[in-house]
C-alpha cells in the first residue's frame, strides 16, 4: 500500500469515528465492547473458540448474520467502495481503533458481489483486532485468515461434515450452511489436511 493509500484510508477510518462520537454525543447509546484481547501466543483455533466464546456464538454453529453479531459486540463495521479515486481498490478491508481514546474497534470492508468473501475478509480483520500483532513473529495475514476460517466454521464441524472425496459439488452443502466461499473451503480443507495438495474435482459424487 502506498503512503497515498493509506493516507486516504486514515482519513475514512477517521470520519467513521467522528460519526460514531458525534452518536455518543447525541446519546445514542452504543454496544459495549466484548469482543475479547486474545493473550500473546494464543493459537488461531483457539482464539476463534475464546472469539465465539465473547459473541455469545455456539462452537458448533454457524454465524448467519456476521455483520449484526459483531456490531452487538461494539467491533464497528463500514462498507466502502474502494474506487479507483480512492487508489485502494486492490483492498478488500482493513481494521483500525477509533475514538477520542481510541476505544472502538472498527473494520472498514470493501463493497464486493461476492457475500461469502465480503464475510472471511470481516472475520480476517476480527482476527486483528483481537490478537495482538505487535513484536509477534510469523506470517500474521496467514494467522488471520486461519482465525478467520476457524470463526465462521470450526475445525470439528469441517471434520464432521467434510465430504469424502470432495468435489466442487459435494463442498455446496458445507457452503450454504456455513457462508464460506469454495475457495475458502478448499483452503480450510487443505490447512487441516482434508485435501491432498489442495486440489479438488470438478464435480462429480
Amino acid at each position: 500500500m502506498t503512503r497515498g493509500e493509506e493516507d486516504q484510508l486514515v482519513t475514512w477510518a477517521r470520519l467513521i469515528g467522528d460519526l460514531l462520537q458525534r452518536s455518543v454525543q447525541e446519546n445514542v447509546r452504543l454496544p459495549y465492547m466484548r469482543a475479547p484481547r486474545i493473550p500473546e501466543g494464543t493459537s488461531p483455533v483457539d482464539a476463534a473458540a475464546m472469539t465465539r466464546k465473547a459473541l455469545g456464538v455456539e462452537l458448533d454453529q454457524p454465524i448467519p448474520h456476521l455483520t449484526r453479531t459483531l456490531e452487538r459486540a461494539g467491533i464497528y463495521i463500514a462498507a466502502l467502495d474502494f474506487s479507483a479515486k480512492l487508489n485502494a481498490r486492490h483492498h478488500d478491508a482493513f481494521s483500525t481503533w477509533v475514538g477520542p481514546s481510541l476505544e472502538w474497534a472498527l473494520s472498514v470492508v470493501r463493497i464486493l458481489a461476492s457475500w461469502e468473501r465480503t464475510r472471511l475478509s470481516i472475520a480476517h480483520e476480527v482476527g486483528h483486532i483481537v490478537m495482538p500483532h505487535i513484536c509477534r513473529e510469523g506470517d500474521l495475514e496467514s494467522e488471520a485468515y486461519h482465525f478467520a476460517a476457524e470463526l465462521l466454521l470450526r475445525r470439528a464441524a469441517l471434520f464432521d461434515e467434510w465430504p469424502g472425496p470432495a468435489t466442487l459439488i459435494s463442498l455446496m452443502p458445507l457452503k450454504r450452511r456455513w457462508g464460506i466461499s469454495l475457495a475458502g473451503l478448499i483452503e480450510h480443507g487443505y490447512r487441516n489436511g482434508l485435501i491432498d495438495g489442495g486440489h479438488v474435482q470438478g464435480g462429480g459424487v
